[in-house]
């Protein structure tokens, strides 16, 4: 989605990789996933998920016959829409109260979340809103065709547009990944073709989880591209 006209080249958390390289790559793999997150948009789960779905261009409809139900988060936690720091900071909460991503019902996440949870059907719910008027974000729990349960949060901006990634950067790649080492996970990197690092994951328990990265802003030049603070762009966890 977002096109970078030079490869800028991102070291972080001893990871290191070419965004012109890898992000194509996370693009085509997630596109299932973002097609999913703006149907959840289509719902209308929050105030903010219009304006959301305007702003991505992208129109997503659901079977006429597909019963949707919302999960409330608790009276304590409100109905306020979560800040994108908010979010990452309870996905983390989220992954560390699991052992496997089959314990995340819809009572779970929008407990954790503390927002409202969309369930279209048993297998697929989650949620999706804008953080600011260049980031939106979902996360989402689905069952993929290989029968295989996977939990997705991502941040999607603009088509075509270059914004800063600073409104989403806190935590930053290397503080979020950090968190997941302490949660006793081990980590590794994963690399592509000719190899290109592509994203670093995270096992133990029963969980995988992949963490991609993005730089903070896409217009990093010369010698700042070595030392470009990474941003997290999306997870997976199975």
């Amino acid at each position: 989605m977002v096109m970078f006209n030079t490869p800028p080249v991102i070291e972080n958390s001893n990871s290191r990789f070419t965004k012109e390289n890898a992000l194509p790559t996370l693009w085509r793999r997630s596109g299932y996933r973002i097609r999913f997150y703006l149907t959840l948009l289509a719902l209308g789960a929050s105030g903010a998920c219009a304006s959301t779905l305007a702003m991505a261009g992208t129109t997503s409809t659901l079977d006429k016959e597909t019963r949707m139900t919302t999960s409330e988060p608790s009276a304590s936690q409100g109905q306020s829409t979560l800040t994108s720091k908010d979010a990452l900071s309870r996905l983390l909460e989220l992954i560390r109260g699991i052992q496997s991503v089959n314990d995340v019902t819809p009572e779970y996440m929008g407990k954790v979340m503390g927002t409202k949870i969309t369930v279209v059907d048993a297998e697929k719910y989650g949620f999706g809103q804008s953080f600011s008027k260049d980031w939106a974000g979902g996360i989402q729990r689905s069952k993929l065709v290989s029968g295989e349960t996977q939990l997705d949060f991502s941040f999607t901006s603009k088509p075509g547009e270059q914004p800063s990634a600073a409104e989403v950067c806190d935590p930053d790649f290397g503080q979020f990944t950090a968190e997941l080492e302490a949660m006793g996970l081990a980590r590794q990197s994963h690399y592509g073709e000719h190899g290109r690092w592509l994203y670093d994951y995270f096992d133990g328990r029963k969980m995988h989880v992949e963490v991609h990265a993005m730089d903070v802003s896409p217009q990093v030049q010369g010698d700042n591209k070595a030392t470009a603070k990474a941003c997290v762009k999306m997870v997976t966890v199975r």
